[in-house]
């Protein structure tokens, strides 16, 4: 089990649970309730009013979510409502140009993704069956993605990234016409019988055909995980993309990564925004039109949810971790169905992270000397511990901290198993409720993060053990489909590397 630090940054509390905030409401409530009281309206109009005033203010303190109290959250509304909330592809009338809220605006050089200011680059990782290795190796594995994250420089960001797409089956359905094809060669050349051929073309049909309803009709959508890279200076960002590929795949235990360029580079910014689209549509295109085919039509805002092409979405943003957890602990969540995933990652200079522990560690000595509940000290205690245990990692072993932001888009329907999920695994969670436009820039493909309270510093190797590459699917290259599980199962029988 590893270890996930309670936050690093500690709210400044003049009383048990009492913020800055609270008290600049608390003064104003008591002003404006003096006046009204001491108004002196006839008929005691003034002490009524006062009554009534007191009420809300008290009201506006209860607590709606963890952390977050009635009037935030009517700040947040109020907010929302002054916001833009219509954009659009087209002109159409109300509605602002898409690209005021799509970050990215060219594909440069086939391989850089253009955010005016910065640069991205995109690495596919390709999941490994990690539940079948043993702990010794999972750990190995896990050392060796905490490697690759430590490529990253401190002008840097990253995310850890999973799509939904749609299977394309066309190179199998060719290699089947390949193979009959080769049958009615050796036909031909007098190798088989015309019978044999007459018995196995009811086989190639039949295959050919089940795998032409999943490519067309009976799509079958797949999980990709990719790690994305920022930065200013594009011969940094392909360094760091380089020395990444190298760490993961030349390790003792090797991970297959590949670099998305061109057309892919296309395909993977339309399946950020969702999965219903076919990516052979690229081939009739001119490079020149490739972002604007991977930019949403339309995108609407409401005050808990985004639809994107008349698609509804929900934002999930994780607020709260446990303290606890096993290797690829974030497993559970990046495999849920109909989801889109992004773990965005910052590292923290060190002399900086230290100086925020520094402060932190001494908040929390303060509060843990206080009187309070048992549950409360238990609770301080446990902050105060984990802070000096991350403290000492930076100071005594190879540890960075990261600035680590996860954020869940899940369609409409899946929104309760996202919550279920969520929950059984010890996470909290925010909703975002009048802050979805804040939701979807922050987890887009880009810098950009505007959720800043949810942020946790996390060091590097638990970091690296939320891995979320690994799946059981088996698709050889130029392997026989063989059937069906969770996925079609294509399998390279003079394949003996696995």
């Amino acid at each position: 089990m590893r270890v996930i630090p309670r936050r690093t940054k500690v709210k400044m509390e003049f009383f048990k649970n009492v913020t800055l905030g609270d008290i600049i409401l608390a003064f104003i409530g008591v002003a404006v309730g003096l006046g009204l009281f001491l108004s002196g309206l006839p008929n005691n109009l003034g002490i009524w009013l006062g009554i009534a005033w007191v009420a809300i203010i008290v009201s506006l303190y209860f607590k709606v979510a963890d952390d977050v109290r009635l009037y935030q959250t009517l700040g947040y509304a109020i907010r929302f409502l002054a916001q833009k909330k219509k954009y659009a592809k087209e002109k159409i009338k109300k509605f602002y140009p898409v690209s005021e809220i799509i970050p990215f605006v060219d594909i440069y050089q086939d391989r850089f993704i253009d955010f005016k200011e910065y640069y991205g680059m995109v690495v596919e990782v390709y999941p490994l069956e990690f539940g079948l290795l043993n702990e010794y190796k999972q750990e190995m594995v896990i050392e060796t993605f905490a490697n690759a994250l430590r490529r990253l420089s401190d002008e840097q960001t990253a995310s850890i990234v999973k799509l939904n797409k749609a299977m394309i089956l066309d190179s199998y359905i060719y290699n089947e016409d390949k193979k009959y094809d080769n049958l009615l060669e050796l036909q031909y050349e007098g190798e088989i019988k015309p019978e044999e051929v007459e018995v196995r073309a009811g086989v190639f049909e039949e295959r050919v055909s089940r795998m032409e309803t999943m490519n067309r009709d009976e799509k079958i959508f797949k999980d990709h995980f990719y790690v994305v890279v920022y930065d200013k200076d594009k011969e940094l960002l392909e360094n760091t993309i380089n020395g990444i590929m190298s760490t993961l795949q030349n390790s003792p235990t090797p991970m297959h990564t590949e670099r998305i360029v061109g057309n892919d580079l296309a395909v993977f910014l339309r399946a950020t925004f969702g999965k219903e689209f076919d990516e052979r549509e690229l081939e009739s295109l001119p490079f020149s039109k490739h972002v604007d085919w991977a930019t949403p039509n339309k995108i609407r805002f409401q005050a808990s949810r985004v639809i994107i092409d008349d698609k509804p979405y929900r934002q999930f943003v994780i607020s709260d971790y446990p303290l606890q957890v096993p290797n690829a602990w974030g497993y559970p969540f990046y495999r849920l169905d109909r989801t889109r995933v992004i773990t965005k990652i910052k590292p923290v200079q060190k002399f900086k992270a230290e100086r925020a522990l520094d402060k932190a560690i001494m908040e929390m000595e303060t509060k843990v000397a206080k009187v309070a509940r048992s549950s409360r000290q238990i609770e301080n205690q446990t902050h105060l511990q984990t802070l000096r245990e991350l403290l000492a990692g930076l100071k005594n072993n190879n540890q960075q901290l990261y600035d680590v932001n996860i954020f869940i888009t899940c369609e409409e329907p899946a929104r309760k198993e996202v919550r279920a999920i969520l929950k059984q695994q010890g996470f909290k969670y925010s909703e975002m409720f009048g802050r979805q436009v804040d939701a979807f820039i922050s987890s887009n493909i880009s810098m950009r993060d505007n959720v800043e309270n949810t942020k946790r510093g996390i060091p590097t190797t638990t970091l690296a053990a939320i891995f979320p590459f690994v799946s059981s699917a088996l698709q050889d290259p130029n392997g026989f489909y063989i059937g069906y599980n969770e996925f079609p199962v294509f399998v390279d029988f003079f394949k003996r590397d696995r």
